[in-house]
């Protein structure tokens, strides 16, 4: 239980610093992002 919670944990964590990632990348470059996010 607590090993299934601590991964949850931890991609929820990657998850939004990548939610983050993009958004900056978003405003530098709009193209490239809606190309990876189709993907």
């Amino acid at each position: 239980m607590g090993n299934k919670t601590n991964g949850i944990d931890k991609i929820y964590a990657v998850f939004m610093f990548n939610k983050r990632s993009i958004l900056q990348k978003n405003l530098q470059n709009q193209p490239l992002v809606i190309i990876s996010l189709n993907r």
